[in-house]
């Protein structure tokens, strides 16, 4: 009943960890295995690929620990010890799957004369509520699943900290990485989860009868209530969902098919190039695409995400050509991908965007302004210039909306047509568009250009990469000088403004961090502490990297045909600013420390403070002589 708010099920991790056992021969090489499949299963935001280690302690068996998903309702991490521990199991309120992947796993429980023995390969399932002491008496490594309400659970993991260890930075590195992974995954759940039902039953209502989702967004099975709720017709419906990766394509499409509540599906999709590696590459995975609409179960079958080198190799081998490829296309990105765009229309290929309509959130330029003057000529807004825009160059757009007034916009769309002048307007300085590359690009980022999603995440935020500069030919290089110069411009501003905001965000931070520090009291506990060195130790390695923090906004590359001089933008103000901050930050901490009686009083008390070697015990890397 509960199954919408997990996105790993106990069957589907053994199965991954089976399989990384069965082709792996060792610990290191089972752990990547294990990630790389999820990755592939489940990708985006849910899957943590960064292997960060951090020892926990918690129920005092002491191991290392690497989280790789952590929600509100579930977890899954790689638990284990080189070296032996045991402790007590805590009584949760989730289910707890141990899949022991090296060693063994020893546990009794408190009315038990036997220990029970789980070797590598097998599971030990603690059922919530139940607690035991168990012990892994040697080397031994497992990939822990809890499932069920997890928040419960976090006092029981860091209860050692406060009552035992007192290792406040690893607290912390712990602390930071499950409230990101956590935070992360609510947002990608508010994304793709919640309202999924009341969205689609809105859109029904409102005559639409094409919906798109996909087996990784996690909602295939409130789509399909909402359509069997809304007493449309089957046969008017237009139902496309995707294939994922994770699992063989047969199996993934009858889970999908299931979910939706259907007996076949209107469009069946592959994702992504890369999921196809866990069903036999791209050959073999096409293939059972082809019997699937052989057997009626599909009437159409495409693909998403793929460049022209991924159609290439499809139809090497295919004996259908995709009739769908639906990718990230709008005027922003017109220039990346109008060459994709004119190779499909070659090949018969319907072409779906999505991802159009974030040329509204662009900064306001030439562009920008255009979609305001069509919009008053057409009687528009400018998201619907925008899939009119589409709709002239015979593009399927995909968006989603929750507001009856966009409905309604879209029925306009569909009666209107642009005119021709206007459409190459667009498209035009869709090609000027410049895009601010950061090294934020993710994972998901296509490559339209060669090794341009590698090369983006080496570039330092803000960089904008050179382009050749075209000969013009009818001697108008004035006016594409002006208008580089221009661009030039709005860039620098841009950069200004993101610098600011840099620069104060920690004067922002400090008003919460003063009323934490106010509600801690003046007493010396852990709380209290934590929060005053954590102060302290930020400021003081924000003063110690100004120029590292400012650099990215100061390299300036400007645009093709820009005589503007590229010299280093000035960010001094911003700087000193951002000084202040720090300074302020670094005072208010100090001051706490001296009303909790921290600090020495007396100018020779803090030359033996200093020398002393106490502070080695908040030193990364260090160990006291004590230990």
């Amino acid at each position: 009943m509960l199954d919408r708010f997990y996105i790993f099920s106990p069957e589907q991790l053994n199965e991954v960890a089976q399989n990384a056992l069965a082709r792996q021969s060792d610990t290191r090489g089972v752990i990547d295995d294990i990630v790389r499949q999820l990755k592939v299963s489940h990708p985006g935001r849910t899957i943590n690929t960064r292997e960060e280690w951090v020892f926990n302690n918690a129920g005092g068996a002491m191991g290392s620990m690497y989280i790789i998903h952590a929600s509100i309702t579930e977890y899954l991490i790689i638990f284990g010890t080189a070296l032996g521990t045991e402790g007590h199991t805590g009584r949760h309120t989730a289910d707890d799957y141990f899949h022991i992947l090296e060693g063994e796993q020893w546990a009794y429980e408190a009315d038990s004369l036997t220990k029970e023995v789980y070797p590598a390969g097998s599971v030990h399932h603690l059922q919530r509520g139940v607690v035991k002491q168990y012990r892994m008496p040697d080397t031994c490594w497992a990939m822990e699943y809890a499932r069920g309400w997890i928040p419960p659970m976090l006092p029981f993991g860091y209860a050692d900290t406060f009552f035992s260890t007192l290792d406040i930075q690893t607290l912390w590195h712990t602390s930071v990485i499950t409230g990101r992974e956590i935070i992360a995954n609510l947002l990608h759940a508010s994304l793709f989860k919640q309202s999924a039902y009341d969205g689609v039953r809105q859109a029904l209502n409102k005559g639409v009868r094409h919906i798109d989702t996909a087996q990784i967004y996690g909602n295939e099975d409130s789509v399909g209530q909402a359509l069997k709720d809304s007493g449309v017709s089957r046969s008017e419906l237009f139902i496309a969902t995707k294939y994922g990766g994770g699992r063989d394509v047969r199996s993934e499409f009858n889970d999908s098919l299931r979910k939706l509540q259907l007996e076949y599906l209107d469009l069946y999709i592959v994702h992504w190039p890369k999921v196809v590696e866990q069903s036999g590459g791209l050959a073999a995975t096409w293939s059972e695409f082809e019997k699937l609409k052989s057997e009626g179960l599909v009437k159409h079958i495409g693909v998403s995400n793929f460049d022209n080198n991924d159609l290439d190799e499809l139809l090497k081998t295919a004996k259908e050509y995709p009739e769908v490829n639906q990718i990230e296309l709008g005027p922003t990105c017109w220039k990346k991908v109008e060459h994709i765009y004119k190779r499909n229309a070659e090949l018969g290929i319907v072409v779906e965007a999505y991802g159009a309509l974030a040329a509204l959130t662009s900064p306001k330029s030439d562009l920008d302004n255009l979609f305001s003057q069509l919009g008053e000529k057409y009687g528009l807004s400018k998201g619907a210039i925008i899939l009119l825009w589409l709709k002239s160059h015979k593009i399927v757009a995909v968006t989603t909306t929750s507001k009856d007034e966009r409905f309604e916009e879209y029925n306009k769309v569909y009666a209107s047509t642009l005119e021709e002048v206007d459409g190459e307007a667009i498209s035009k300085l869709g090609k000027q568009y410049l895009d601010i590359v950061t090294s934020m690009t993710s994972d998901w980022s296509l490559n339209y250009l060669n090794n341009a999603a590698e090369q983006a995440k080496s570039d330092p935020p803000g960089y904008i990469p050179n382009q050749p500069l075209r000969k013009s030919r009818r001697n108008n290089t004035l006016e594409q000088t002006h208008e580089a110069n221009k661009k030039s411009l709005e860039l620098s501003a841009i950069k200004h403004n993101k610098a600011w905001e840099t620069a104060i965000a920690p004067g922002k931070a400090m008003f919460t961090t003063a009323f934490m520090m106010y509600m801690s009291g003046s007493s010396i506990q852990i709380f209290s502490i934590s929060i005053v060195f954590m102060t302290i130790w930020n400021a003081l390695k924000s003063l110690t990297k100004i120029n590292t923090t400012f650099k990215p906004f100061q390299i300036s590359n400007a645009p093709p045909g820009a005589t503007l001089t590229h010299a280093e933008l000035d960010f001094t103000p911003q700087k000193l600013a951002f000084v202040a901050c720090q300074v302020a930050a670094l005072a208010l901490g100090l001051y706490k420390a001296d009303t909790m009686g921290l600090l020495p009083s007396r100018p020779s008390d803090w030359i033996e403070f200093w020398r002393s070697d106490m502070l080695t015990t908040f030193t990364p890397g260090s160990v006291h002589p004590l230990y």
